[in-house]
């Protein structure tokens, strides 16, 4: 059995990435998204006849809550006996609305500023508490035989 664990499940990529892997019976994969609610996409592909395996957990944590991605780390080394194998970071925060702006053009330094923290405290800050917390709760992590693996994934639009 091969566990993953995809952070930003709930459409695009990251449920594209739990649709791919969750189609091989052998994989467990932990669907991390911000709120079990309103995930349509997610919460349709889990209960369609296409989740044939029925090998998909939907997990909630935020990037930008320490204590929902421990909360989550604990419920998938229970569930794997500290045995995660890939972890997938698909979250991230892009603000669609000033998407198109350039630096000179934001309406305000301080729009800009504020923009600017957000997308750090969640795509570096969130990123880093979301490896910490699933490393820290999986044994396999630590141990010399080596670690599983982080996969990294971002994506830019241009409108």
């Amino acid at each position: 059995m091969v566990s993953y664990v995809v952070i930003g499940a709930s459409r695009g990529i990251g449920l594209g990435f739990v649709q791919a892997l969750s189609s091989d019976p052998e994989n467990i994969v932990f669907a991390s998204v911000r709120n079990k609610s309103t995930t349509t996409q997610l919460r349709d592909f889990v209960n369609s006849e296409a989740n044939k395996h029925k090998n998909v957990v939907v997990l909630e944590a935020d990037l930008n809550d320490y204590k929902s991605l421990k909360t989550a780390a604990k419920e998938v080394s229970k569930a794997t006996q500290g045995e995660l194998d890939v972890l997938i970071n698909n979250g991230a925060l892009f603000y669609h609305e000033r998407g198109r702006l350039t630096m000179d053009s934001y309406p305000d330094e301080e729009t800009l500023e504020n923009d600017l923290l957000s997308f750090f405290k969640t795509n570096v800050v969130g990123t880093t508490h979301a490896i910490n917390a699933f490393i820290s709760s999986s044994p396999r992590w630590k141990n010399e035989e080596g670690p599983g693996c982080i996969v990294f994934h971002g994506l830019s639009k241009r409108h």
